[in-house]
């Protein structure tokens, strides 16, 4: 029992000795004793107490308290306040004292808190229990039942209940000296707990025990610094460390594999002797019994063995052990037993994670395992489970792995294991030494394979293997026949059962072993579930990173059994959450309540605590290159990096969209300024960049629509800068008509907000003008008052022949609003004047009729005579018919604007209507009957008669269904044939003013409709063709918020159908016939009966048919639905255009009036338009020059007068020398000739022809010089290469060779990045074919290209085919894995196109000397699993790595700043390594020679700790996918 005395805590008292014991005289509570009697008989459960509390102010002798006088039992109330804390003492109802526990509360607030919580409710149960006798004593009387417990008490206690329900607290006693000088307050807090079973306590009890038993002096291994919820590098580093550190058995030495045809590397020893150490192969030492050992290690164990969170209690009788987690109490004999009883030292079952990195062998370990330590089968080779399954025990190991590399599983075993005879598949295997290996494709394969469907023989079959391997993909199919049991699955009668179980799940596998671990993601997941319910006796987790975030630990742990998170996952889903709320900054430091910081029901438990697991139990081992680079002999890997330049028209491009980022980011080009876009903004931007470097079309791939050309079709510059100056002209069309749209905005104003309409007519006039002069001018359609009403005739005749036509209908609208806004303003000019006069007229009248009390006299009305002139009254007489003039203008625009949608409407009601009556088969449009013709019952079984009765109720209902359907669909054809447009004359005017709201009305019916029918024809194809009953869906009304009253009740009638279906009907019908068919009872009847019921299953596909014609028809409907749907969207669009700024929001209405204002929104647009000219004149000269360059033409520079050899371009289409322009622009900024304004960041570099060098002799021929005039100069001078390498120099080189790769020539231009790649493979081949003339055995080089996009690989494989560039891509590719093979057993595949995010883990290709890089990677792990798929032990051959990057651009940014980062962490490092050299020093140096080396450890700890530091504070990414932190993400943008 804890036990906790502070007896140095000062009180006021606010009574003296005497009084306090007199007040203990009127009290009267209740004894311990009674207390725990009463308690007993509530709830048995067993009950400790936890811990005794003292606390007061000195000690009062044992014989003073004996005398039983000083003693006082009172109740305690327990306050903070203002950062205070103190307690109140009552004894009957008065305050006895208060006491200040502020310095102590860390220790005594729990306690006090608990005691003042059970001290309220046994006062509350007290005055409920009075109330209660009172009550029932009320009624006593009249002994009628009454409810009388509806006191307010009883809430109030249900309430205080739930906190610490399962503590009880015994009465807090008080002793005080006559002087008031001592005292102390005893008390004892008991726990409520059942023995034999898990206990779920409440969060505050839980919170109590974790306190006070928790051992918080425990060291972490590491101590973490964690901000993000990925921890990959954290945990590598953390297994690194105590892989190191751990100090493995020198004395247990490592048999030789004789069978392994390899030499283990001392570090793979060290790994291999680390696994067979856990599955106890080697010989045991002596250890003490387990019921001698320190309570400790016992914990300890009960931990590793049983179930983590086991914490000591110590009580007053026994040492307790309490599991945080579970809730489980063991005595310490209950421990012992449970530890006895998993026979661990005997009999251990190893899990651990064997997570080496990247290429260094891991299956060659795993192989040793295998061969060094087989299973010894006990002489009963079977077992039963308690859900009845017999389980055969095995030799087998099985393997899982992902599909792409099972392929190089089976070969590794091939090449590695001395293996003459034993292939996969099936064969004698008795008494073979070699591994026999067999690939389990599936529980349907694998019957195939063995030619038996009995689950038992392929069982015994499948154990004779040493091996069994088979992909996560097989494994996750495989889990319903693994949760299967053939012992529960009863069927009636005596047909025999049938086991579907899995025959992997009847196997208890040596070992199980998961190559990629972390592909399970997820305790929950199919291939998670299905390795849970296998059965083994090792578990084994293979993978370089199994752990990249925390959740992953919920993954790998629930895996490796490692109770109780395989049972409770949530406890590392809490530690996510709790970790995603410090970093979201919603728990602040310093600031923190404790309850935020409780993350399992009241227990404190961290990431740390989570990552601490695995060095604490020994649960993974991982060695890094770097820590064995000593051993490991692999050849040197040479690091390239390719700076590219973009060509023109790929760096118009870019800066555009460069453009459209500062604009939207609110920066300057030089990063300046604030922006308020979120770190995810920035990193959609920084994405959309990084995809238009990789090629000019990529970001518009996220936008393609449905019908546009996709990417992976080739793209030429060609097309490509015919596609860019067509968008450039669209901008600019676009631009141009909202000027339009800004000046008749501004009309707007001058009307209804300035009172000026006679000067809005004549800017309307002026745009109506200039908008029929382009209209005629680029259309070719002439308008004028004349012949208006003609517009309209046009439109439809030319709308599907000329594409210019449809381009007009936008000036059509802004020319209909000029017409409706001038009468509009005609109208405030003439006809609300008078109006004004109606409506004064129309008042007077109105309110001295209302005078009851005035004298009756005549109302003469206000004349326009009285208020305007002759001439005003001519003026708004001329104004009046101006406006009915332009209003009809209007309308007819309008209806010439809608013609097109009004005709197509039309034509598509009439084609239906011919369509129907063609008469053809798949012209119907209702439903048949079923003829089924109700006759005598010749059943002759019960059976029989159940199945004629359900056809016949089941054709009934669908006959009543189809009867439905056909009046609906008369309904449908009612409405969808109805047309648009109604002429109506004067005596049907009313109906005209409610024609559109009736049509708007109609469409919802049509739609309804459509909807209903499809509900019915659903709910008919399953009253046919299900295999279960049907039942009326719950959710038959979900979603229908949005839908009309009549849709709903519409739905609501519907005549569905429930009950067995026409399938089961007939499958059931035929089993009787089958099960009677030899029957000698059967008589005619019954067989003209069993034909006649029989002929009826035809009605199946005749129905299945019948749905799928109605289907296609109703299409057809939908179609007129979906064309008025358009015309009514239209003619909203231009009634949108038309609506009043009074009816606007005020919002609304300030943007219109500060944009129309001074016209600073339409001289923006000006400036934009001119902009956009500039650059559509610069394309369009892109194209000459291109000309010129090919007929040899030389070009002079304006500015020094020479020929130009490497020049650059302006956007103004103006070029010079590169040299001159940029001298030029860095005092001035506008073109030399033009003066349009330009700047750097607008120059375009052309190689315009070849300098004439003097190493003319040492070019290479390998290109004719004709065919790169037009290249782009992707490369500077030699000086400008080591300028880029200083960047970069520990890490990248320069290939000098790059200029000869450029001058190789290509079919046509694909981009600069698509152009250099495929160059560079042909440059390979070429060094190769010179090679092999020298060397017949050279091998052909393989390449990598790694992308992590799919677009821009399906783009590369476009090129490379057209290229005859033999290669293998696996975007997108549902054969992956055969891909692989094929890449490393043909080494005529030169290329293998691989997605970096989902294809660059777990693979082995050796056979690759190169690896394309063709975007820098922002995810380090990911780069280094592209990087180390070639370069890793196996390979034979020098490696190399190109890294393609653009300049000046972010790829360039990412580069270099990623570059600046590792320099900065190498710096930091090695500043503290040397620090730490000098601590361990400094002992040596002191005239005594002696040192603390404790001292030493803990600095070496904050090293490690330090380092988490490095990562958080140097790293790219935190999140393991391709976005940059926040941190980070503006030099991604702006870094140089």
């Amino acid at each position: 029992m804890a036990l906790k005395e502070v007896l140095s805590l000062k009180a006021d008292f606010f009574q003296s000795q005497l009084e306090i014991s007199s007040s203990a005289d009127n009290s009267s509570t209740p004894s311990r004793s009674e207390t725990t009697v009463k308690r007993i008989k509530k709830a048995p459960e067993c009950s400790i107490r936890v811990l005794q509390c003292k606390i007061g102010l000195g000690r009062i002798e044992t014989e003073t308290n004996a005398s039983g006088n000083n003693a006082v039992a009172i109740k305690v109330e327990y306050h903070t306040v203002d950062d205070k804390h103190f307690f109140i003492a009552t004894s009957a109802s008065k305050p006895i004292m208060k006491c200040d526990v502020t310095e102590f509360c860390e220790v005594l607030e729990l306690p006090l808190q608990i005691l003042a919580q059970k001290g309220l409710e046994q006062e509350l149960k007290a005055r409920s229990q009075a109330l209660k006798c009172q009550h029932n004593a009320e009624n006593t009387a009249s002994r009628k039942k009454r409810k009388v417990m509806t006191s307010t008490a009883n809430s109030s206690i249900g309430k205080i209940q739930t906190k610490y329900r399962e503590l009880d607290c015994s009465p807090a006693l008080l002793s005080v000296t006559d002087d008031l000088e001592v005292w102390d307050l005893e008390f004892t807090i008991s726990l409520r707990y059942k023995k034999d079973g898990p206990n779920n306590f409440s969060t505050e009890t839980n919170r109590f025990l974790d306190t006070l038993f928790s051992n918080s002096d425990r060291q972490h291994f590491v101590k973490h610094e964690l901000t993000h919820y990925y921890v990959q590098k954290q945990f590598n580093h953390q297994t690194a460390k105590y892989s190191k550190e751990l100090k493995l058995d020198s004395t247990a030495e490592l048999p030789d594999t004789p069978q392994l045809n390899v030499r283990l590397l001392p570090f793979q020893k060290d790994s291999v002797r680390w696994m067979l150490r856990k599955e106890g192969y080697f010989p045991p030492k002596a250890l003490p019994t387990i019921s001698t050992l320190h309570p400790n290690e016992l914990c300890e164990l009960l931990n590793a063995h049983v179930s983590f969170g086991y914490e000591i209690m110590a009580t007053l009788d026994d040492l307790m052990y309490w599991n945080k987690f579970t809730g489980y109490i063991l005595s310490s004999r209950d421990a012992i037993a449970v530890l006895e009883a998993t026979n661990f030292r005997n009999a251990p079952c190893a899990h651990g994670v064997l997570s080496e990195e990247m290429g260094l062998g891991k299956t060659l370990e795993i192989l040793a395992l295998i061969l060094l330590n087989k299973r010894k089968l006990p002489e009963k080779s079977t077992f039963t489970t308690p859900a009845g399954k017999m389980i055969r025990r095995a030799c087998t190991n099985l393997i899982v792995c992902p599909e792409s590399i099972l392929g190089q599983w089976i070969d590794e075993i091939d090449i590695h294991v001395t293996n003459e005879a034993a292939k996969t598949g099936e064969r004698d295997l008795r008494d073979r030494a070699e591994l026999n290996v067999f690939h389990y494709k599936g529980f349907q394969d694998v019957k195939a394979h063995f030619r038996t469907d009995d689950v038992d023989q392929i069982v015994q079959q499948l154990a004779r293997y040493d091996i069994i391997i088979c992909s996560y993909t097989t494994v996750s199919a495989e889990v319903h026949y693994a949760e299967f049991s053939a012992a529960i699955r009863y069927r009636r009668g005596s047909a025999p059962k049938y086991d579907y179980s899995s025959p992997l799940s009847l196997l208890q596998f040596y070992r199980i072993i998961l190559d990629e671990v972390q592909m399970l993601r997820g305790e929950s997941t199919n291939a998670a579930r299905c390795t849970a319910l296998l059965h083994r006796i090792h578990t084994w987790g293979v993978s370089g990173t199994p752990v990249n975030s925390i959740s992953d630990f919920k993954t790998v742990l629930s895996y490796l059994q490692f109770h109780p998170f395989q049972d409770s996952p949530k406890i590392v889903d809490a530690v996510r959450k709790n970790l995603a709320r410090r970093t979201k900054g919603q728990v602040q430091e310093g600031n923190m309540d404790a309850s935020q910081n409780l993350l399992v029901k009241g227990i404190r438990f961290d990431a740390n605590d989570l990552m601490d697991i695995f060095p604490r139990f020994d649960l993974s081992m991982r060695h890094s290159k770097a820590d064995v680079a000593d051993q490991i002999r692999i050849p040197e890997q040479h690091n390239y990096i390719i700076p590219l330049e973009f060509l023109p028209i790929e760096q118009d491009n870019y800066l555009n969209l460069w453009n459209s980022f500062l604009d939207a980011s609110g920066l300057r080009s030089d990063g300046r300024g604030k922006t308020f876009l979120s770190s995810k903004d920035l990193n959609y931007w920084l994405g959309v960049l990084r995809k238009t470097c990789c090629h000019a079309l990529m970001p518009k791939s996220m936008l393609r629509q449905e019908g546009e050309q996709d990417l992976g079709t080739i793209q030429t510059m060609d097309v490509i800068l015919n596609n860019m100056m067509k968008d450039v002209k669209e901008k600019i069309e676009s631009l141009h008509r909202e000027n339009f749209t800004l000046k008749i905005q501004r009309a707007q104003v001058y009307i209804e907000l300035d009172d000026e309409p006679l000067k809005a007519v004549d800017l309307l006039h002026q745009i109506r003008e200039e908008l029929i002069g382009e209209i005629k001018q680029w259309f070719g359609i002439n308008i004028s008052a004349q012949e208006i009403d003609k517009v309209g005739e046009l439109l439809i005749s030319d709308a599907n022949s000329d594409s210019q036509v449809a381009k007009a209908k936008p000036y059509m609208d802004l020319l209909h609003q000029c017409f409706f806004f001038v009468a509009t303003a005609y109208y405030f000019l003439g006809s609300k004047k008078l109006e004004a006069i109606d409506a004064e007229n129309e008042r007077r009248v109105t309110s001295e009729t209302a005078e009851i009390t005035t004298v009756s006299h005549d109302i003469t009305s206000q004349k326009y005579a009285d208020s305007f002139s002759k001439e005003e009254l001519d003026k708004i007489t001329y104004y009046q018919e101006n406006e009915q003039k332009n209003y009809e203008y209007a309308e007819v625009l309008r209806k010439a604007i809608l013609a097109d949608r009004i005709k197509k409407v039309d034509e598509e009601i009439e084609s239906l209507r011919r369509f129907f009556k063609t008469k053809k088969a798949n012209s119907k449009c209702f439903l048949d009957d079923i003829s089924f013709e109700e006759k005598r019952d010749y059943s002759s079984n019960m059976g029989m008669a159940l199945c004629y009765k359900r056809l016949g109720n089941l054709f009934l209902n669908l006959n009543s269904q189809a009867a439905q359907f056909n009046s609906l669909v008369k309904d449908l054809k009612a409405l969808s044939y109805k047309p648009l447009i109604i002429e109506y004359d004067e005596q049907n005017q009313d109906e005209k003013a409610k024609d559109y709201e009736n049509t708007i009305e109609n469409q919802d019916k049509v739609f309804a409709l459509l909807d209903c029918l499809e509900r019915l024809l659903v709910n008919r194809e399953e009253a046919t063709t299900s295999d279960e009953d049907i039942k009326l869906s719950t959710n038959l009304f979900r979603n229908t918020d949005t839908f009309s009253n009549y849709h709903v009740d519409l739905i609501s009638q519907l005549n569905f159908y429930e009950g067995p279906t026409l399938k089961m009907v007939f499958t059931e019908l035929k089993n009787i016939t089958i099960v009677n068919g030899l029957s000698a009872s059967t008589t005619g009847h019954k067989d003209d009966f069993d034909a006649y019921l029989l002929t009826f299953e035809s009605e199946i596909p005749r129905i299945k048919k019948e749905i799928k014609i109605l289907r296609e028809n109703m299409k057809k409907f939908n179609e007129i639905y979906n064309t008025k749907t358009g015309y009514f969207s239209n003619l909203q669009r231009i009634s949108d255009s038309l609506i009043s700024l009074i009816q606007l929001e005020p919002s609304a209405v300030g943007s219109i009036v500060k944009n129309t204002k001074n016209n600073v929104q339409l001289n923006e647009n000006i400036r934009k338009i001119n902009n956009l000219r500039s650059r559509l004149k610069y394309l369009e000269t892109l194209t000459t020059l291109r000309e010129d360059l090919n007929s040899k033409k030389r070009f002079n520079c304006t500015i020094c007068l020479s020929e130009i050899f490497v020049g650059s371009m302006i956007k103004c289409g103006h070029f010079f020398c590169k040299s001159c322009i940029y001298s030029w622009l860095k005092n001035k900024s506008a073109c030399p000739l033009c003066k349009t304004e330009t700047s750097l960041s607008e120059v375009y570099t052309f190689k315009f022809q070849e300098a004439q060098f003097k190493e003319d002799e040492g070019r290479s021929d390998i290109a004719d010089e004709s065919d790169i005039k037009t290249a782009v100069s992707a490369h500077g001078s030699s000086e400008e290469h080591l300028q880029r390498e200083t960047h970069y120099p520990h890490k990248f080189r320069s290939f000098e060779n790059i200029e000869k790769v450029h001058q190789l020539s290509l079919k046509e231009t694909y981009g600069c990045k698509v152009d250099f790649a495929v160059k560079l493979v042909l440059y390979l081949q070429i060094c190769h074919r010179e090679e092999a003339d020298r060397d017949p055995n050279a091998k052909p080089p393989q390449i990598i290209i790694y992308s992590q996009y799919s677009d821009f690989l399906d783009i590369l494989s476009s090129v490379l085919t057209r290229h005859a560039i033999k290669h293998l891509n696996t975007s997108g590719s549902s054969k992956f894995s055969k891909s692989i093979e094929k890449f490393k057993k043909d080494s005529g595949n030169t290329c293998l196109l691989l997605d970096v995010k989902k294809q660059a883990t777990g693979l082995t290709l050796v056979n690759a000397t190169h690896v394309f890089i063709m975007e820098p990677i922002i995810n380090d792990s990911a780069e280094i699993q592209a990087i180390n798929r070639t370069h890793r032990i196996g390979q034979t051959q020098e490696t190399y790595v190109w890294n393609f990057v653009m300049r000046n651009t972010v790829e360039q940014n990412i580069v270099n700043y990623k570059s600046v980062l590792e320099e900065k962490r190498a710096s930091v490092k090695k500043v503290r390594s040397l620090h730490a050299e000098e601590r361990q020093l400094k002992p040596e140096s002191t005239p005594d020679g002696e040192g603390t080396s404790n001292d030493d450890d803990d600095d070496d700890d904050d090293g490690d700790d330090d380092d988490d530091d490095d990562e958080e504070e140097y790293s790219f990414n935190v999140n393991g996918d391709e976005s940059v932190s926040g941190k980070h993400i503006w030099n991604c943008f702006f870094h140089t």
